[in-house]
């Protein structure tokens, strides 16, 4: 794939009796077209699976009584062929829910499910309704089956259908017989239409298919005027993350600093467990707690009020440097830390050699 896809993105492609189909990136609310290229073959509809885009190819079709699945890169239109499907199948969509590709073999009435390394379908469930032929079909995100039914009469109904028992419910008239595919584009059901021989319909048709009552309705016409066979958005599947239970934090805890030969690139900060913290009184005392840093005196404006335990109304925190080292034979190890708690009659300030913290 030569491209990044984007998400969202809506292709369409075009049925030609004389020649090749194309691919092209459809803006929905305008009906502008941009051409990306011949597919190389005559095919009905399309879908995606992840990033890969399907479809079905008509090219030979009357000769060999089956279509095949090709793969088509949608960034240059180049396709190539997965395999034969084993049956005449003209709706091609991909459920959202289970990642599977299925088809519908209208003459059969029939819906399979087509294996994405080999193209070989399998059939999944007969449809309840066999008067009519079953056309397009699309999932919502839910993975309920919404698929097109043409009658005698040449018209085409919306319709539901149960793919574990092939029980259709019949929704409505869509009023567009020429509708060729369809697709759910931010959960809602939009379809594309051509002009076809023995059906009718008009070129250029983007639609807005109602699911409660199956009413289509025409949103714009595209330039060019094409007669539409397949539609199909790019929708990258998104992981859904498992519920995290977090792991507990342990207390702060006085490190030991070593310097000398083995001295970290950064210096660290040791800051000692809260101090306990006296009761409140009518007459609150003032509590000093003094802090213990190593090493660069900058650290002290690392530290802050919410690394200790206080009351805000009565305590103040101070940091002062500590100056007792102990040379051994290697390294100096930081040995002392200072808690000191100190009563204070007059107007609370930090001892001498020390730095409050606001």
């Amino acid at each position: 794939m030569s491209q990044t896809l984007s998400a969202g993105t809506v292709y369409v492609q075009d049925f030609r009796t004389s020649g090749a189909s194309r691919l092209y990136v459809l803006e929905l609310a305008t009906g502008r077209t941009r051409l990306i290229g011949s597919i190389g073959t005559e095919i009905y509809d399309l879908s995606f699976v992840g990033q890969t885009l399907y479809g079905l190819d008509k090219k030979d079709f009357g000769f060999r009584k089956s279509m095949k699945l090709i793969a088509i890169d949608p960034t240059t239109a180049k396709a190539k062929t997965v395999g034969d499907t084993g049956y005449d199948v003209v709706g091609l969509a991909c459920n959202p829910v289970n990642q599977k590709l299925y088809a519908t073999a209208h003459r059969d009435s029939q819906i399979v499910e087509l294996d994405l390394e080999t193209g070989k379908g399998t059939a999944v469930v007969t449809l309840s309704d066999r008067d009519r032929l079953c056309g397009e079909l699309a999932f919502d995100s839910e993975g309920c089956a919404y698929i097109t039914l043409l009658d005698t009469d040449l018209k085409k109904y919306l319709a539901t259908c149960d793919l574990t028992t092939g029980e259709v419910r019949l929704i409505g008239d869509i009023g567009f017989p020429g509708l060729a595919s369809m697709e759910f584009i931010n959960n809602t059901l939009y379809g594309v239409a051509g002009n076809y021989q023995g059906v009718g319909g008009s070129n250029g048709q983007v639609i807005r298919i109602d699911t409660a009552t199956g009413k289509g309705t025409l949103v714009t016409t595209t330039d060019p005027f094409g007669c539409w066979a397949g539609l199909a958005v790019y929708s990258p599947v998104s992981k859904t993350l498992e519920p995290v239970t977090p792991s507990r934090t342990p207390e702060p805890a006085v490190q030991n600093v070593t310097l000398g030969g083995d001295r970290p690139a950064s210096p660290q900060v040791s800051v000692p467990p809260s101090p306990t913290k006296p009761q409140p009184t009518n007459s609150p005392v003032p509590v000093f707690v003094t802090a213990a840093v190593s090493g660069d005196h900058s650290l002290l404006d690392q530290l802050s009020f919410s690394q200790f335990e206080r009351n805000p109304a009565t305590d103040i925190v101070c940091v002062a440097p500590v100056r007792t080292l102990v040379r051994r034979e290697e390294e100096i190890v930081l040995i002392r830390r200072v808690r000191k708690v100190e009563e204070v009659e007059a107007s609370p300030t930090c001892p001498t050699g020390t730095t409050p913290q606001t």
